[in-house]
């Protein structure tokens, strides 16, 4: 097994142990039973950016806070100073969270959507959409829980984080949304999961330059977040 492949194994055994995975199912339970139970009479419009916008939830919960718990977490139980001081990578330290996260909200998202939608959804787009979502919001995640040192004084901050990312799912409601919405970091994984839904959104070039380079910038994000973070482990 390599370094990788094994980071990411243990990753999973670490996420199962803390209970990350009963805490999804809980998730997808509650927000299936909060969609199921819209009118029957509900247009189909309004049924769309609901659907959406619940997902777009969902990915949050399961990647940005998620992330956040497993930093708090290794932080307290001390696991961040063996990181630092193993041969394990600050950028494989990172994939092996991001990757097994963005997985996670992936499939719990799917369920919500197949379980509302039903054979409406494209499953094709929806999963590259709530992938890369998942991925941004990960990479955001772990940028910004690795500044904190407790949940306390995080609580608060990543509340408030959230409202901001979540901002373009405003546009989920217009058809023709500013092309300047590009500009915000999950807007374009936004648009691809509502086009994978039905909905009548715009993605196109911008868009998709959009959606590569918020990936690509997010990542170098969090990989720095990652650097500083068990080089400062390393000291304690």
């Amino acid at each position: 097994m390599t370094r990788l492949a094994a980071s990411l194994y243990w990753q999973v055994i670490y996420q199962h142990r803390n209970g990350f995975y009963v805490a999804s199912v809980v998730t997808v339970a509650m927000l299936v039973g909060l969609l199921s139970a819209l009118p029957a009479n509900i247009d189909l419009a309004t049924k769309q950016v609901a659907v959406a916008v619940f997902t777009i939830f969902a990915v949050q919960i399961t990647t940005f806070f998620f992330v956040g718990g497993i930093l708090l977490l290794e932080r307290g139980e001390g696991v961040l100073s063996a990181f630092a001081v193993s041969p394990l990578p600050p950028g494989e330290y990172l994939l092996a969270r991001v990757v097994t996260l963005s997985v996670l909200a992936t499939v719990d998202t799917f369920v919500i959507g197949a379980a509302i939608t039903g054979a409406s959804l494209d499953v094709a787009l929806f999963v590259v959409g709530a992938f890369t979502l998942s991925i941004v919001f990960s990479c955001l995640g772990f940028a910004f829980f690795s500044r904190y040192a407790g949940l306390n004084e995080a609580l608060m901050p990543s509340v408030l984080a959230t409202v901001i990312l979540s901002l373009p799912a405003i546009a989920l409601a217009s058809p023709a949304p500013f092309v300047a919405w590009n500009l915000h970091p999950t807007h374009a994984a936004m648009q691809l999961v509502a086009v994978a839904f039905g909905m009548n959104q715009n993605f196109g070039v911008i868009e998709t330059l959009s959606l590569a380079g918020w990936i690509v910038g997010t990542a170098a994000l969090a990989r720095a977040a990652a650097q500083r973070l068990l080089a400062a482990a390393e000291l304690q």
